[in-house]
């Protein structure tokens, strides 16, 4: 089941999974709850490391960049919030002070 909200899975253990390229790492995270959840007063949530995701992503050090490029605009299409997250990410890498006119 893809972001269950009923499991609470740690992003923080798939985060590091995929860091220390080991397998299952993308299908745990695929298992972590997108946004936050405001009754508690830990993140448990994907949207909290979308910087950390990202940056995996950039640094090009992992075996199948599809693999997270999937979950992201999987996670993207099923929370707003999360997708201009990303969006916003990526423009602040790209967008410089040059450019600011």
């Amino acid at each position: 089941m893809l972001f269950s909200t009923a499991d609470n899975y740690d992003p923080v253990r798939g985060l590091l999974k995929l860091y220390a390229h080991k397998s299952g790492a993308i299908q745990e995270l695929e298992n972590c709850r997108i946004n936050p959840d405001f009754s508690t007063k830990i993140r448990n949530d994907l949207e909290f490391y979308i910087p950390q995701l990202c940056s995996i992503y950039i640094q090009g050090d992992i075996e199948d960049p599809n693999d997270l490029v999937n979950l992201i605009l999987m996670a993207s299409k099923s929370n707003i919030f999360f997708s201009h997250r990303i969006w916003f990410f990526f423009m602040s890498l790209i967008f410089t002070k040059d450019e600011a006119g």
